[in-house]
């Protein structure tokens, strides 16, 4: 192997060596941002009201879903999400606690019976994602859709797939995750 041979095979190993470590470092990234958005969770479906106070307006939801314990001082900030589109714009809630999120979130189920009782407007509740998480859910939702699982779903930040009610979760934490979808 000649000089010029071993200098391009310590380049090629060198490149690929720190695309490894740029890889590693944005996993990190996007897991660091996740858990700081752990207590966050996004209200879509809320229609907007002039002059609005929206830790009254989840007072009232809480209240609606029977939310026994909830407080206004569980909630850290609440605001509306700019939208790109002229549709209701999101609110994003940071509550004080892991718990009360999650209190939050097992609500789900409620809404669709509020909904159709006409006791609520039709109204989602999604965990906050990273930019890169809810890319990666949108691809396993698509892929798991196209193999024929049950569903893909997010719980705390982190997606899953499910191919049929015995079967064993499936966690997806990257893109390479998503070909294993069988």
């Amino acid at each position: 192997m000649s000089k010029g041979e071993e200098e391009i095979d310590a380049l090629k190993k060198s490149v690929f060596e720190q695309a490894m470590q740029i890889q590693r470092q944005q996993e990190y990234q996007n897991e660091s941002e996740q858990y700081n958005r752990r207590t966050n969770l996004e209200i879509h479906g809320l229609p907007f009201e002039q002059d609005e106070d929206l830790k009254d307006e989840l007072s009232k939801l809480a209240v609606a879903l029977k939310l026994p314990n909830f407080s206004p001082s569980d909630v850290l900030a609440i605001h509306r999400l700019p939208s790109k589109h002229d549709t209701v714009h999101v609110i994003l809630v940071r509550f004080t606690s892991l718990s009360v999120k999650e209190s939050w979130s097992a609500a789900r189920g409620k809404l669709r019976h509020s909904h159709q009782s006409g006791a609520l407007p039709k109204l989602l509740f999604k965990d906050n994602l990273t930019k890169f998480n809810r890319y990666l859910f949108w691809h396993a939702r698509t892929a798991a859709k196209d193999k024929g699982y049950l569903f893909a779903c997010g719980k705390t930040g982190k997606i899953y797939v499910n191919k049929n009610e015995d079967a064993l979760l499936f966690r997806i934490s990257k893109l390479s995750d998503i070909d294993k979808i069988k």
